[in-house]
Parts: C-alpha cells; sequence; structure tokens
C-alpha cells in the first residue's frame, strides 16, 4: 500500500516554480505583451534616470563635467587614492568611459596623478583641490534630491527599503557577475534569431 503522506510530498523547489509561474504571469499579457513597467529593474532604471539627470544639469552648468567625470570624481573623492581600473570596478564604467572621464577632470585641474611607489608602471588618482571643492558644492544637491525622494516614506519604511537595496546589491554583484554567461541565465533555452521574443510594452515617462 502506498503511503499517501509520501504522495502529498511537495518536490523541493515547488513552491519557488510556483512563485516564479506568478511572477511570469504578473509581466506577460495572454497575447504574449511583455509589461515593462512590472519589471523591477526597469523602474529602479526610471528613478536612476531622473536623479542622474538633475545632478548632470548642476555639474554640466556649474563645473563643465560630463556625468561620467562627476561619478568619477565622486568615487576618488569617498577613497583615495585609486588606479583606472579600481575607479572603473567602483563606477562600474568601462575602462573607454573612466579614460574619458579622466581625461576630462584632468583638463580641469581637478584630478592628480602619480606613479605607484610599488610598480611605477601604475598611475594612482586622486582629486585636486579644485576637484574636491567641486565635489563638496554637488553633495548638498545629493542630499536634496535623495530627500525629495524618500519624502513619502516613514521611518520604518525607509529602513526596510535600505535594508532591501543592501540585499539586493548583494545579490547583483554575486548573481550577475560580468563573467557570468547571459545563455545560462536562461538555463540553456536561448532561442537563435530572437524568435518567439515577447513585444515589449512601456509606461509613458
Amino acid at each position: 500500500m502506498t503511503d499517501k503522506s509520501q504522495n502529498s510530498k511537495k518536490t523541493p523547489g515547488a513552491k519557488a516554480q510556483r512563485d516564479n509561474a506568478r511572477e511570469h504571469e504578473d509581466h506577460v499579457l495572454e497575447d504574449g505583451v511583455f509589461r515593462l513597467e512590472n519589471w523591477l529593474p526597469y523602474e529602479f532604471s526610471r528613478i536612476a534616470n531622473r536623479v542622474a539627470s538633475m545632478l548632470a544639469r548642476m555639474v554640466t552648468e556649474r563645473f563643465g563635467l560630463s556625468l561620467n567625470a562627476w561619478r568619477v570624481l565622486a568615487v576618488l573623492n569617498n577613497e583615495f587614492p585609486l588606479s583606472a581600473k579600481q575607479v572603473a570596478a567602483r563606477t562600474m564604467l568601462s575602462p573607454v568611459n573612466v579614460s574619458r572621464a579622466l581625461s576630462q577632470l584632468d583638463e580641469l585641474g581637478m584630478i592628480k596623478r602619480r606613479s605607484n611607489a610599488a610598480d611605477y608602471r601604475q598611475v594612482m588618482l586622486t582629486p585636486s583641490k579644485k576637484g574636491q571643492a567641486a565635489y563638496h558644492e554637488v553633495v548638498p544637491l545629493s542630499m536634496a534630491i535623495e530627500k525629495e525622494l524618500l519624502a513619502g516614506l516613514k521611518g520604518t519604511e525607509l529602513a526596510a527599503l535600505r535594508k532591501l537595496m543592501a540585499s539586493l546589491s548583494d545579490s547583483a554583484a554575486t548573481r550577475l557577475p560580468e563573467t557570468r554567461d547571459w545563455r545560462e541565465l536562461l538555463g540553456g533555452k536561448a532561442r537563435a534569431g530572437g524568435a518567439g521574443r515577447a513585444k515589449v510594452v512601456k509606461k509613458s515617462t
């Protein structure tokens, strides 16, 4: 006689599979349209773009900096000296974009370069007094933007949000490294030629 408890026993990961299925239903309509507004990375991107746009207007008007140059300058003011490779890792910018940003900062006199005492082939970067002054001028706007963004949240909600963001940041770093093949995320089910792609509908900004 078969044990009913064994028949009713759920297979490992069954709940996760059901949750994934429900999540897929939330994102895709019956006609196969992908609901972009329900995709969290898209929402994160929209928020980040609005913040970046506000910052870009100030750093461009006040200092003639590109947004990438500002990102590099901000990193260097928080930690220095750094090599260009270390700057790229902290800003998530490509080596080419880092090189362009450093050239702009160099021309404006906002950074200083010196050889690494342990390896003269490596150039170390630090912010100049002018670069530090520019950074400290932009910080109040950065804080004001965050205050406006979070104005509608209660203390407990803000604490929960910060905890969740820290968790998501760690997850992105460990689960989505630049070295990971995108095909792995699809479980080897990638289709050649883009067959079977869902249509994408974006929410107006």
